[in-house]
């Protein structure tokens, strides 16, 4: 996980978009730029959602071209309860679903590490739904973790 990861999640469903782990029109990549797709937005995963030290050919560099645009979002074409959310892991989860999913939500505040992206997009839609919160580690050694955890007074799933 980073944090980008999460952005790009909320994005992806306000504007009507499916988040999927399978053949899409539009990649996300880190550095290592592995993609195929025939549009394919690449992060540097530097802090700050900074550039690449050099264009990557053939990608959209994110901190060039969309992190230099404003903040302000308007949604022309929301989603429906019914559209997908995410087509992850080989199952095909529902705007509704996700939210029935989180039941009540999660008012704590938890870690999300080194998980897969179908339970990080549960654990942000329980989050928001109980007013929580996720503490992102990515690439922390156990002792990292226990660490924060204990500082951040963060659960662990």
């Amino acid at each position: 996980p980073q944090w980008l990861r999460f952005v790009w999640l909320l994005s992806c469903w306000n504007t009507g978009v499916v988040v999927s782990d399978t053949e899409a029109d539009i990649a996300l990549t880190g550095p290592d730029l592995d993609a195929t797709e025939p549009i394919k937005l690449a992060s540097a995963l530097a802090p700050f959602g900074m550039r690449f030290g050099q264009p990557p050919a053939g990608f959209i560099d994110i901190g060039v071209d969309v992190l230099s645009h404003s903040d302000y979002f308007d949604a022309f074409a929301e989603p429906s309860p019914q559209e997908p959310a995410w087509e992850l892991d080989g199952m095909v989860v529902t705007h509704e679903e996700a939210l029935t999913a989180a039941g009540a939500g999660n008012s704590q505040r938890t870690l999300a590490s080194g998980t897969s992206l179908a339970h990080d997009a549960h654990l942000l839609v329980s989050a928001i739904v109980g007013g929580g919160s996720l503490v992102v580690v990515r690439h922390g050694t156990d002792e990292d973790i226990q660490r924060i955890v204990e500082q951040e007074r963060v659960t662990a799933y």
